[in-house]
């Protein structure tokens, strides 16, 4: 078959040969089922009797489905001047009962898709011994199709050998027909060690887990973690008892005061910390020497460079923080040139950030005559 609008058929074939040679296995499905040139018997319009056993044997050289496989050797034979190729039945099979794809004369004659019809064909099959009809080598394999029922592009057949998945029985197996019973092959040998080693591992795992509860729950282990709290709730008592005193009253070395002192450095520490990362962020947009731009200020100050650098900066950005030391390097290095070196907050000028795709290019060359894409 060689149709641009449906398929190249013998170049796909072709190219498959050339590139696999004789590791590549020609495949076809044969399905007699639906052959369309299977008739009713003449003068009927539901009996096939007489055009049936051809279709369903296998011995013959009358026989559909062996004639259909040798003239697909003698195809592959014509492509590749061999007739040893590879060549596979990929399915062949049977539908009972009638397949809602089955669109031939043989649709309107139940004997066609009935159950005896299947068995036959598919006794056949079991017997058959891959011969065609001829001189011509018959296929090296051949899959029957199909274990149990299903869909077929959203149409539903019946070539399986048993309905469906829950199926106990084949659907041809006589009516007294008891499979055998096959017990199941006792275990000779233990556990491997390796078995053993995962087993001594989640006991130990369990016994460790076990005694680290009891010992967090022993009274000696919580009166060892209840006494800050303890100590706590004596001095609310000591507290409530004399309300004239205060934690701040009393000598220097006291324990009250010695804590309060303890506890205002560290609140010290916390705030001189929170504060120099205040300065540090502010400090981004501090730089005196580096010339800031606003959207008042921008087009005008760059008009009058030939060349800039423009960096669009935040003041939370702690890559801007580390950029601007390598800004104020390059404003001095080019201090004697007319390039400008330049800094926009872009979180005050949102909308030259807009303009300039400052969160995708956040430094831009300016050329005089528009930022470089």
């Amino acid at each position: 078959m060689e149709k641009a609008d449906q398929g190249l058929i013998n170049t796909f074939l072709k190219n498959a040969y050339q590139k696999y040679g004789r590791r590549y296995a020609f495949t076809f499905n044969v399905y007699p089922y639906f052959d369309p040139g299977v008739h009713l018997n003449p003068g009927s319009t539901d009996q096939c009797s007489l055009d049936l056993p051809r279709v369903i044997c296998w011995e013959g050289s009358t026989c559909l489905g062996p004639n259909i496989m040798a003239a697909a050797r003698r195809q592959i034979s014509r492509m590749t001047g061999r007739l040893d190729d590879l060549f596979w039945i990929g399915e062949i099979g049977w539908s009972s009962p009638k397949a809602s794809a089955l669109g031939t004369a043989m649709a309107e004659c139940e004997q066609f898709s009935s159950l005896d019809t299947f068995k036959t064909f598919y006794n056949g099959f079991l017997q058959w011994n891959l011969d065609v009809p001829g001189s011509l080598p018959g296929p090296d394999h051949a899959f029957y199709f199909t274990l149990r029922d299903a869909l077929n592009f959203g149409k539903q057949e019946h070539f399986g050998l048993i309905t469906s998945c829950e199926s106990l029985a084949c659907k041809i197996a006589k009516p007294d027909f008891r499979g055998e019973i096959c017990p199941l092959a006792s275990l000779q040998q233990g556990l491997s060690w390796q078995a053993w080693g995962f087993v001594g591992l989640g006991v130990l795992l369990a016994v460790c887990t076990g005694l680290t509860c009891l010992f967090v729950r022993s009274p000696k282990v919580q009166k060892h973690f209840d006494r800050p709290q303890r100590i706590a709730k004596r001095r609310l008592v000591q507290a409530a008892q004399a309300p004239s005193e205060r934690l701040w009253v009393g000598p220097m070395g006291t324990p009250h005061r010695r804590e309060r002192l303890a506890r205002s450095a560290a609140m010290a520490r916390a705030a001189r910390g929170l504060l120099a990362l205040l300065v540090s962020l502010t400090e981004v947009m501090g730089s005196e020497r580096i010339v800031s731009l606003t959207e008042a200020t921008f087009a005008e100050t760059l008009r009058k460079s030939q060349m800039a650098l423009v960096a669009f900066v935040t003041p939370w950005c702690m890559a801007c923080r580390l950029l601007m030391p390598e800004l104020e390097r390059l404003e001095e290095a080019l201090a004697e040139t007319s390039v400008l070196v330049a800094q926009c907050d872009v979180s005050r000028e949102a909308r030259l950030a807009q303009i300039y795709s400052a969160w995708r290019t956040p430094l831009a060359p300016w050329s005089g005559v528009g930022i470089w894409p």
